[in-house]
Parts: structure tokens; sequence; C-alpha cells
């Protein structure tokens, strides 16, 4: 006699996720019906959250360097596209600074000047294959840090 009445272990939860897995890979493979296309191309996209970046401040990336220093890190391995980066950056009082992207080595977008006013901005970045985004920062003047927050939108 069976017992259905039972909590279930973390082997049978375990084989629950790899069933569930199996079938999104599966359906992934799927052609979409006939006009499926001309209807997701009429349908406007739902908006999509961007990625949380830490609420405070002091959590955030910093740097006291004078040069370009790489405070953030991210790559891609393959795909083609834009890529929103939501980017936060303050300095602390007294001093300023600069932030930038660099997409492989080259910069993306212009130079965003810092000081002790939170600036926000977006940026769309295309990017094709494999690449590697850098966030970088540096201090221009004064003895505080410039820090930064980038996320995905």
């Amino acid at each position: 006699m069976t017992r259905n009445d039972r909590r279930p272990s973390l082997l049978d939860e375990l084989r629950d996720l790899r069933r569930r897995i199996s079938r999104l890979e599966a359906s992934s493979h799927r052609t979409p019906p006939a006009g499926a296309a001309e209807s997701a191309a009429v349908a406007a996209p739902a908006p999509a959250p961007g990625g949380l970046i830490p609420a405070r401040v002091g959590d955030w990336w910093r740097c006291d360097a004078p040069e370009w220093e790489a405070v953030g890190l991210t790559w891609w391995e393959r795909g083609t596209g834009r890529v929103g980066l939501l980017l936060s950056a303050v300095a602390d009082s007294g001093t300023s600074g600069e932030v930038r992207l660099t997409l492989d080595g080259h910069r993306v977008g212009p130079v965003v000047p810092v000081t002790a006013s939170t600036v926000r901005e977006t940026r769309m970045v295309d990017v094709s294959g494999a690449a590697e985004l850098r966030v970088e920062a540096r201090r221009d003047s004064g003895s505080g840090y410039v820090r930064v927050a980038c996320g995905t939108r």
C-alpha cells in the first residue's frame, strides 16, 4: 500500500525539478504555430524590471585610485542584441571623479562626471557574440571614494 500523505523527501523534490527542467528544455525546441510570429510582433513587450543594485550607497563598488580602475565586470559568451545598463554613481563629500563603461576595451558612450550629487543614467550597449563589459571609475580630486552601482535593464 502506497502512502500519498507523506512529505516529499529531498530526493523526490530533486526528481521533480529534473522532470520540470526536461519539459522546459523540450518545449524550447518546438516550432511555434503558424501565425505566432505575426501576433508576437504586434503585441508590445511586457515591462521587465532592471537588475537590482544595493540600496545603501555604502555597499556600492568604490574607488579611490587616480587612474581608471575596474570596479565591476561581466561578460557574455554568445548572443547578439542590445543590453540596457542602469548606472548610478556618487562621490563622497569634497571628492569628485569619473565613471565609464568599456566593452572589450572600448569606451561605451561618454565619461560620466561624478560629484556629491547622485548621477543616474541608462546606457544601451550593442553586443555581438562574446564580449566583456567593465565598469571603471577614478578619483579626480579629494580624499574620499567614488562609488558606483550598475545593473541591467
